[in-house]
């Protein structure tokens, strides 16, 4: 005969029968006089748990890759497409640029204490006179840049310590970075899911136009993407805010045409006038490849009526913002070098040495 079990109404659990135990009256009025209510129950065992979705099976993924394909496309174009960076306006609630607020050069950073390390700012460090928060990373650090090798020295240290040793090919500053309003957004789409990185970054490399403002800058960026990426480039920009045309910055240039040349699906290229002034750039650029090549100069009349029109632009690169295409013979020479059929050195020789060059002041 089997034997007969009765299920004990007592839990066998001390904290169960703690919180199953009838509580003073006193504690009982104080819970309804604050409108407290007893803890929540624990939750089940870990074993009874639903196992986590993954990323690939959960909800939104599933309605959002049920979409038509050109419609997941378009979606992928309006959070990672966006125009030139010089033809960007400050962002609401950025004063730079605004008639009457001083800009805030983030170059300035380097020289504020809440930002030096105790390299450059052993006193701050080792007093610690203020409750201000100490920090080695500035504001204008990205989020995508490599960690530092060492994170104890601050964004002014670092870049000088890796060119000493030999690890950088020059120290990297910000300047004439303003502000952050030109700052690319909504990268980190590309990291949900293997998915969406294979559909979406087809359309990042081919559809933005990638702007430079120095050599160096367009350098480090086309050494560290891929050859796949680097040949998925339709747009480039290289031009110089600076007073000075880019010709003078020759030691910087001297790596970035073999880099343009692996380029191979450029269809728009951008350049600053003032390479013209230098022969061997010239010779350089006509080796390049583009189905469309505009040489540009800077605006020289830069400024606004009033508070209010400046208040409405707020480019973020006035110089630039407002440029005009450059011709003259040796750089319609070039475009048609560049752009259809190689032309002679020797036409594009003469055409240079008949030009006049463009000085800073003509510039700006």
């Amino acid at each position: 005969m089997a034997e007969a079990h009765t299920k004990s109404p007592f839990s066998r659990t001390l904290p169960e029968r703690l919180r199953a135990k009838p509580k003073h009256k006193n504690i009982q009025k104080a819970r309804l006089k604050h409108g407290s209510r007893p803890a929540s129950p624990p939750p089940p065992p870990f074993s009874v748990l639903p196992p986590p979705q993954d990323a690939a099976s959960s909800p939104f993924l599933t309605r959002f890759f049920a979409l038509p394909t050109e419609i997941r496309l378009q979606i992928y174009r309006l959070l990672l497409v966006r125009p030139c960076k010089f033809d960007l306006t400050h962002k609401f609630g950025c004063h730079t640029g605004i008639v009457g607020f001083p800009a805030a050069i983030f170059d300035d950073l380097y020289y504020m204490p809440t930002f030096r390390c105790a390299d450059c700012a052993t006193w701050r460090w080792r007093t610690q006179e203020t409750e201000e928060a100490l920090s080695t990373d500035t504001p204008a650090r990205s989020a995508w840049a490599r960690p530092k090798r060492n994170p104890y020295l601050c964004d002014r240290c670092y870049p000088e310590m890796q060119y000493r040793l030999g690890l950088e090919k020059w120290p990297h500053m910000m300047e004439y970075l303003h502000c952050l309003c030109a700052r690319r957004e909504n990268l980190g789409v590309l990291l949900i899911n293997r998915r969406i990185y294979d559909e979406a970054w087809p359309i990042f490399w081919a559809e933005n136009t990638f702007a430079f403002e120095s050599g160096r800058l367009i350098v480090d960026f086309l050494e560290e993407i891929p050859e796949e990426k680097r040949a998925r480039i339709r747009s480039i920009a290289l031009l110089s805010p600076k007073q000075q045309p880019m010709g003078t910055e020759e030691e910087e240039l001297r790596d970035c045409w073999p880099l343009l040349r692996a380029c191979t699906g450029l269809r728009e290229l951008e350049l600053d006038a003032g390479l013209l002034n230098s022969r061997d750039f010239v010779r350089e650029l006509r080796t390049l490849r583009a189905g469309k090549v505009r040489f540009i100069e800077k605006s020289k009349h830069i400024g606004f009526d009033s508070y209010d029109q400046g208040y409405r632009e707020r480019k973020v690169t006035p110089w630039l913002a407002y440029r005009r295409e450059y011709t003259d013979e040796l750089s319609e020479l070039l475009v048609t070098s560049m752009t259809q059929e190689v032309v002679d050195e020797e036409p594009i020789g003469r055409a240079w040495g008949k030009r006049p060059r463009i000085m800073p002041d003509e510039e700006d």
